[in-house]
């Protein structure tokens, strides 16, 4: 008998993924029929995910009866919500979003809730940074583990699209290109390609006994500041130096959020901890995943920047 996946975020990158590696994956998708939630049922992805086999259903985040309906007779649960960047009240709406997915998920008498978090960092720097964008999605994994449903983690590294999308590449007088960071040349941060996320998810879908209460990151491997930067050298024909400069420059012209974020990453690593100790965490998921997994060289072959 199949069971339940109801996928909140199906249009979005996550949840997309996750219901695009189950449908495609025979195993997984023997085992669940899945339900995409998304607040509109018309667009081109949802009915992209109807054509693929899923049973597509409206809800908004902040409409209970729509939530609760949605997850009507849900075994397993996969949910992640919208990042809320320091607008006001924007984290008090995103972490009460959560909240009721888990509350609605438990009401529903689902078996598993699967949601997508991030690092504590308040514990990881010891309240020396503040990344709320982060935190939320950490504050709300902290009360999942506080119901009584059984649960597990997944948590994204850094989106390889990152470094094609919002870096500043500027060019010089000698005709290679520029971008400043605060990262060290040795900085390592694991990269994803966050189409990818169904892959690493997959693998808490097949055995959620082996998963219940732990964390999978998603990554394929971890880059260098140095690696990355050679990795678009190669992919646009056109050199490219990550020039690192004082925490100042970056913040006049980024969030003090997304400063913190970068200083989390140089200084305590992405996950909040580094060294030996996160390349193997990283390593083993992504041994675990399921399907080949994107190297940031094939994923520059068709998303490098266009350096003019």
């Amino acid at each position: 008998m199949t069971k339940l996946l109801v996928v909140f975020g199906a249009t979005g990158n996550q949840g997309g993924s996750v219901i695009r590696t189950v449908l495609g994956t025979k195993e997984l998708s023997t085992t669940y029929k899945v339900r995409a939630v998304t607040r509109d049922s018309t667009k081109p992805a949802a009915l992209k995910l109807k054509e693929l086999g899923a049973e597509v259903v409206e809800a908004d985040y902040n409409d209970q009866p729509a939530i609760s309906k949605a997850l009507y007779g849900a075994d397993t649960v996969f949910a992640v919500t919208m990042t809320g960047f320091e607008t006001i009240g924007s984290l008090t709406i995103e972490y009460e979003q959560g909240k009721l997915i888990a509350d609605e998920s438990v009401k529903a008498g689902a078996r598993y809730l699967i949601w997508s978090t991030s690092v504590d960092v308040e514990r990881a720097t010891n309240g020396q940074l503040s990344v709320p964008h982060f935190q939320v999605k950490y504050n709300v994994e902290k009360y999942i583990r506080g119901l009584p449903i059984k649960s597990a983690f997944f948590s994204p590294g850094t989106f390889m699209s990152n470094f094609t999308s919002m870096m500043r590449y500027t060019k010089q007088e000698d005709g290679s290109y520029t971008t400043p960071v605060i990262f060290d040349p040795e900085t390592r941060l694991p990269l994803l390609n966050v189409e990818e996320s169904g892959k690493f998810v997959a693998p808490i879908l097949l055995d959620q006994a082996k998963w219940e209460g732990k964390i999978i990151p998603g990554a394929t491997k971890f880059y260098s500041t140095t690696e990355i930067s050679e990795a678009i050298s190669r992919s646009t024909g056109k050199k490219v130096i990550f020039q690192k400069v004082q925490d100042e420059v970056i913040g006049s012209f980024l969030p003090k959020e997304m400063l913190a974020m970068y200083k989390l990453q140089n200084d305590f690593g992405y996950f909040g901890f580094k060294g030996a100790k996160a390349e193997e965490w990283i390593d083993e998921s992504a041994e675990q995943a399921v399907g080949e997994l994107t190297t940031f060289d094939k994923f520059l072959k068709t998303n490098a920047p266009k350096l003019e």
